[in-house]
């Protein structure tokens, strides 16, 4: 099992929408990065 966790910088100045797809778009690389690893390691 895995927890990720991942914010972004809120400012003045921010939509809430923008600021939840970058949050949405770092959780992805994080868990497509865990994806790869875990079939490379498996394929050694």
């Amino acid at each position: 099992m895995f927890f990720f966790q991942v914010g972004a910088g809120i400012v003045s100045n921010s939509k809430k929408k923008n600021e939840l797809e970058e949050v949405n778009n770092k959780l992805m690389a994080l868990f497509k990065s865990v994806k790869i690893a875990y079939f490379i390691s498996i394929s050694l």
